[in-house]
């Protein structure tokens, strides 16, 4: 196991742990009812944030390493400009739109509807910052990315909350999701000059021109695996919600949740790291390189899963 993917791991296991302790500190915090609020609300963020960037955000990893790696700096200057102007773009128009779904549909409960508005607040700031994420990852900064959404967001949105629980006394859901809402605005300049820093000089130099019409057609099929996979990950939480259960109910099932996606972030937690290597393997023609990549990541992956489980 190489170093990058040790260091990858480890974050991505303490994130993981900090997470846990969050998702604790706000059921206790907030009560059932609380707390029903704001897993729905996040709930409906992450669906919202799997739609909101049209799979530019990952397909910037597959296709951001590999012209770097040729060098070709005009071309990764016009698909930057293109991802930020998309995804800005899209988020922005789709937090529109669910605001006006969310002021039509008058049958959710003010304590959810009001966690899922504050939530649609953040959806421009948060599709950016994760588009930014995956070009730090481009750049070869993978662990610096992981540090950012594992642990520099979460331990802010601590200090957030904790902030706003000792003004308020009585924090509800809505104030959990405005603590991540006020995360992701903070995180927006702060990612954006890591990328600049990360990438080559070079690139910031070259003109920027107009975006390759490919690009967006070839987005469209991480587009569709990133909304599965959120589906499966937090449509369960709506559909529950729904169905009008209790508020414990709710609450429970998002705390079993909780506890078994550890598994998930380890198998997640280096994905930055082998797309990059995958990206630049594709590039060279280099399949050797790529059956190994492959094998090296199951080495480990595959005990650690089955000593989790």
């Amino acid at each position: 196991m190489s170093r990058a993917v040790l260091l990858t791991i480890l974050l991505a296991c303490v994130g993981q742990a900090m997470a846990y302790g969050m998702a604790i500190w706000f059921a206790r915090s907030l009560g059932p009812s609380g707390f029903e609020a704001y897993v729905v609300g996040a709930s409906a963020f992450l669906l919202m944030l799997a739609v909101a960037p049209m799979g530019i955000e990952k397909y910037a990893l597959r296709r951001l390493p590999a012209l770097l790696e040729r060098g070709d700096f005009p071309a990764a200057r016009r698909f930057i400009g293109f991802a930020v102007r998309r995804v800005a773009l899209t988020s922005t128009a789709l937090a529109a739109i669910c605001v006006a779904g969310l002021w039509l549909n008058t049958g959710i409960a003010p304590p959810i509807r009001t966690a899922i508005a504050v939530g649609i607040v953040a959806l421009p700031a948060a599709a950016l910052v994760h588009v930014g994420v995956e070009m730090l990852a481009a750049g070869g900064r993978v662990v610096g990315a992981t540090a950012v959404l594992r642990l520099a967001l979460p331990a802010t949105v601590l200090v957030v909350f904790a902030a706003i629980a000792s003004l308020s006394g009585a924090p509800t859901g809505a104030m959990a999701v405005g603590a991540w809402t006020i995360a992701w605005f903070a995180f927006v300049p702060l990612v954006a000059l890591a990328v600049h820093r990360a990438l080559p000089a070079r690139l910031w130099q070259a003109g920027r021109g107009t975006a390759d019409p490919s690009w967006s057609r070839e987005a469209m099929s991480f587009w569709v695996h990133r909304i599965a996979v959120a589906a499966m990950a937090q449509a369960s939480v709506i559909a529950l919600e729904l169905l009008a259960p209790t508020p414990l109910t709710v609450a429970s099932y998002a705390a079993a949740l909780a506890t078994v996606s550890p598994a998930i972030a380890m198998v997640a937690a280096t994905n930055r790291l082998y797309a990059r290597q995958l990206a630049i393997g594709l590039e060279r023609g280099d399949v050797a390189a790529l059956s190994e990549l492959r094998r090296a990541r199951l080495r480990w992956l595959i005990p650690v899963v089955v000593v989790f489980t």
